[in-house]
Order: C-alpha cells, then sequence, then structure tokens
C-alpha cells in the first residue's frame, strides 16, 4: 500500500461547460459558505441550518445523503495516505479522469470527524483550486495535498478523488439547507 502520486499540473483538465445556476450554487455552499470547520471565514454550520444533532438519530444525515446518490457503495476512505492506492481500486478511480462517469463513487482520505465532513472538505478544494471538469452533467473531481519526499518533483499526493453528478451536489445542498428532518424509514 502506498500514497498515490498524481501530476500536480492536472492536465486532465479541460474547459468545463458550466450551468451558471447550478455551478454557483454549488460553489457557494461548497466553497463560500461550507460546512467543515475552519475553511471559509463565511462558514454556516448545520446548527445554522437547523441541523443540531446531524449525524445521530434519529436525523442520520448521512443515510439521508447516501440515499440522493446513485450508487449504495458511495464513499471509499482511507484513514492514511498510504492506504489511498487500495481505496482508489476498489472506487475505480485509479485511471483519472475515470472511463465510466455513470457510476457516481468517492474515494477520500478521511481526515475529519466523519466522512461526509471529509467529502465536503475535498469538494471544497477541488473547487477552489481548479481540480475539477463538469462532463455530461457530473463532476469530476481531485484533490491533493503536498508530494512525500520520494515524489518527483512536480508532483502531489491525492487525497481524494470523486465522481458526482451536478443534480447530486444540489440535492444535498437542497437536505441540508431544508434543515433537520428524521431519516424515513420503512416501517412495515
Amino acid at each position: 500500500m502506498a500514497a498515490v502520486e498524481v501530476d500536480a499540473k492536472a492536465h486532465w483538465i479541460t474547459k468545463a461547460d458550466i450551468d451558471t445556476v447550478d455551478f454557483n450554487r454549488i460553489y457557494r455552499f461548497f466553497v463560500i459558505f461550507s460546512p467543515v470547520d475552519g475553511l471559509s471565514s463565511r462558514q454556516k454550520s448545520f446548527s445554522d441550518y437547523g441541523w443540531d444533532t446531524p449525524w445521530r438519530k434519529p436525523f442520520s444525515l448521512r443515510r439521508q445523503l447516501n440515499g440522493l446518490s446513485n450508487n449504495n457503495e458511495l464513499i471509499f476512505s482511507a484513514h492514511k495516505y498510504d492506504n489511498m492506492d487500495g481505496e482508489l481500486i476498489k472506487a475505480d478511480l485509479v485511471e483519472f479522469p475515470p472511463i465510466n462517469i455513470m457510476k457516481e463513487r468517492v474515494c477520500i482520505y478521511n481526515g475529519q470527524r466523519t466522512q461526509y465532513l471529509s467529502v465536503f472538505f475535498h469538494i471544497r478544494n477541488a473547487l477552489a483550486h481548479g481540480r475539477f471538469n463538469i462532463v455530461e452533467g457530473t463532476f469530476i473531481m481531485e484533490d491533493v495535498t503536498a508530494k512525500r519526499k520520494w515524489m518527483a518533483a512536480g508532483s502531489k499526493t491525492c487525497s481524494a478523488r470523486m465522481v458526482i453528478r451536478t443534480a447530486t451536489l444540489i440535492n444535498w445542498i437542497d437536505l441540508i439547507e431544508g434543515g433537520a428532518r428524521e431519516l424515513e424509514t420503512n416501517k412495515i
């Protein structure tokens, strides 16, 4: 297992066909008003949206966010950079940009309190640093951090790769901005 070396210049990035209404809403939520502590002076916390205990029952925000994706196994999480290569293999995100952009998936270094806070952290970085493309209504994003000593000059360490539909990002924003609501369960 090893950290994953990527080109610092990200030659895979091309001009993105940006729908300004959706893109502006996504950028504002994840970059300017990021719910992740310490990323923005204009941060809006989950409690600002009415989510005082979002990750606990009866709200289970994680399960609600998962339910808005087209993949039941959305998040692949490494707790060490040295485990990213294995998680990228599981997520089918070794080749980047990926060929399959129909299936949503996220592979992250999990450095926050919850996996979704880590996902939001990496989305923020990918957008803020321009490491994304938008292809057929799908965001293809990558986040990086400083290179390791053994890596070549001009490279970085991969900390996240993500394939998420624009509609999913908008649905996540709608869910959070709509305020706390209990997880709907099918009781038979």
